[in-house]
């Protein structure tokens, strides 16, 4: 344990006080610092490693929204349904007129449904995402 036991001070500071998300407030960071500490009491070190890690990858991905077009998908995958369409219907150019070209091209990049392939299905563990994941 002596040659990790410099590594693990050294990473202590950042994965115990990292902030959990953007836009998180004083009781989230009291909440987390105080999980933390009983993660590592327990001796949990890798479970602490891939919270920091999952935090790092939201952080990222919120920071490098390039295309306003994306913000439509953003909205609709985290629930935020309202929001999405007044982002619609307050930009004009995101819709299209509906006429029978559109309708047309819609249905062909929507076809029927078909029946489930027993291959297509996951079998074994799976494995459980971060809760950390799920904060705002």
């Amino acid at each position: 344990l002596k040659p990790y036991a410099v590594k693990l001070i050294l990473i202590a500071g950042p994965l115990l006080l990292q902030k959990p998300s953007a836009s998180s407030k004083s009781k989230d960071h009291v909440e987390c610092l105080s999980r933390r500490l009983h993660t590592w009491k327990e001796g949990c070190l890798m479970d602490l490693v891939r919270e920091g890690k999952t935090i790092q990858r939201k952080l990222c991905k919120s920071k490098h929204k390039s295309s306003p077009l994306k913000v439509f998908s953003d909205l609709m995958g985290k629930g935020q349904i309202s929001a999405a369409l007044k982002w619609v219907s307050s930009n004009p150019s995101s819709t299209l007129e509906v006429n029978d070209s559109v309708l047309d091209m819609l249905r062909s990049k929507h076809p029927d449904a078909r029946p489930m392939e027993i291959d297509c299905t996951f079998e074994g563990p799976i494995e459980v995402p971060d809760p950390i994941l799920f904060n705002s």
